[in-house]
């Protein structure tokens, strides 16, 4: 919810809730009516790939669509709920795995934590941060590490998460961070 939440508020949209006790709840989402067609330079070009994506989240339907793009993309997926697990399974894959997409706000180990681990056992390691809630100080403080090679805000559109990605991949670490909001 903080993710819809997050992204209504972006588009100028908001939420209204009803809850009846032993019937459920409806959620009721209002954004704003666009008329404008998108010209042909705003369309996008999806870039895809082969290369092999550790996705790191603690939300299973954020891990699960995330997933399924990069998926869609070309690439193949290892997911991680934890940071703790995604330390696991760098650990027994790192051989494989060219990029990692992490979530910042995890319970037990954020995203900073788990990337200071990762960086111990591959300090070549590209990862991509991803996030929710608007930049902050833990983004900023990541993004000013040369392994961190980009920003996400979730959730990404198929065609910004492409270009987010193919980029990370194939830019050295030392070039400008790329965004994705």
């Amino acid at each position: 919810l903080s993710i819809v939440y997050n992204v209504l508020q972006n588009h100028d949209g908001f939420i209204d809730v009803e809850s009846e006790l032993g019937k459920g709840t409806i959620f009721n989402i209002y954004l704003p009516a666009s008329h404008k067609a998108l010209s042909p330079k705003e369309e996008q070009i999806l870039l895809k790939g082969t290369e092999v994506i550790l996705i790191v989240d603690d939300e299973k339907v954020v891990r699960d669509t995330i997933s399924l793009m990069i998926k869609n993309l070309g690439y193949q997926v290892y997911l991680a709920s934890s940071g703790m697990e995604a330390i696991e399974m760098y650990q027994r894959h790192k051989d494989e795995i060219d990029l990692i997409i992490l979530d910042i706000i995890m319970p037990q180990m954020d995203g900073q934590q788990t990337y200071v681990q990762l960086k111990q056992i591959n300090p070549d390691i590209k990862v991509i941060v991803c996030s929710g809630y608007g930049q902050h100080d833990i983004i900023d403080k990541m993004l000013s590490d040369e392994g961190v090679v980009g920003f996400m805000r979730k959730p990404p559109q198929m065609a910004q998460l492409s270009q987010v990605v193919r980029k990370a991949l194939d830019t050295p670490k030392t070039e400008r961070k790329h965004e994705c909001s």
